[in-house]
């Protein structure tokens, strides 16, 4: 009970404080309606793409925007105990018989608290536009931000008591959000990405495609093995070189798909199948003055 008691003064004192802050009100509030309002429209044109989940532009961006509000309204919360640190607080309060965990518990108590109103007011106004959710969905939602929010909040109390300067937290700050922020599909979903996240792609290798292309990469890597061998002095490939056929069988095992007699039939049958023998005239006057040279 002396635990609660305490986390409700640490809460009342540091709730107080932030009501009394109008710019950081108007910020923490304005910031996702921002993003709900000039970034959300952009992706109408984007549902109709490959890959684009199924439930309208607002449906899919809405989750990720309070995820978003969720990790960056906690995540850098530790720069205001750095301040009270700093400045003798956290001290004074420790030779108080108040709790040691309140200190904390109450902090994160408040941070809450507001991340619960912004996300309220952001679900409240972002049915008008196409927010398809109901009332069960988002209070199973609201859990999991306040998780994310009680975990990310403790987080950075911590390490701003750890690390006492804010110019060690920044950096580590920073370096924990921004591959969140890229690779987790927050802002956009993770099915755009080339080749999707889906299970079936993980491993493609197992598929008949991409053995295909595993046998077609090894036969061009053995082919270019044997140019260097065959003609090591060969450093462009704009010039006229001849390979045998026999060499290129018996070292990769190559096998032409049609034979010379092969595709001399398949033309000559395409030449009389449209009928060019019976439309065309053809002058072999020079090719018989070469053959009258040729001795017989």
């Amino acid at each position: 009970m002396k635990t609660l008691r305490d986390t409700g003064l640490v809460f009342g004192r540091s709730f107080g404080q932030t009501v009394r802050n109008p710019i950081w009100v108007f910020v923490t509030l304005m910031q996702p309606l921002f993003y709900l309002f000039l970034f959300a429209p952009l992706l109408k044109r984007v549902t109709t793409a490959q890959g684009f989940p199924e439930g309208g532009a607002y449906n899919v961006f809405v989750p990720g925007l309070l995820v978003q509000l969720a990790l960056f309204g906690t995540i850098f919360v530790g720069f205001t105990i750095i301040a009270e640190v700093r400045y003798g607080v956290i001290e004074r309060l420790q030779v108080t018989p108040i709790s040691r965990a309140a200190l904390l518990l109450g902090r994160v108590l408040r941070d809450l608290v507001a991340l619960a109103v912004q996300i309220v007011i952001i679900i409240v106004v972002a049915i008008p536009f196409g927010l398809d959710v109901a009332l069960g969905n988002a209070l199973v939602g609201l859990a999991l931000f306040i998780l994310i929010g009680v975990t990310f909040s403790s987080l950075s109390y911590t390490l701003g008591l750890k690390l006492k300067t804010e110019d060690a937290l920044a950096p580590f700050l920073n370096a924990v959000v921004l591959p969140l922020l890229l690779l987790s599909g927050i802002l956009l979903p993770m099915t755009l990405t080339p080749g999707g996240a889906s299970v079936t792609n993980i491993d493609i290798r197992s598929t008949d495609l991409g053995l295909r292309r595993s046998a077609a990469n090894r036969t061009r890597f053995q082919l270019a093995t044997l140019v260097q061998k065959l003609a090591p002095n060969l450093h462009r490939w704009n010039r006229s070189v001849v390979f045998s056929v026999d060499r290129l069988r018996r070292d990769i095992g190559w096998e032409p798909e049609y034979t010379f007699p092969a595709m001399v039939e398949q033309t000559y049958e395409w030449w009389l199948r449209l009928g060019l023998d019976q439309s065309q005239e053809f002058d072999f006057g020079f090719e018989d003055q070469l053959l009258a040279h040729v001795p017989r």
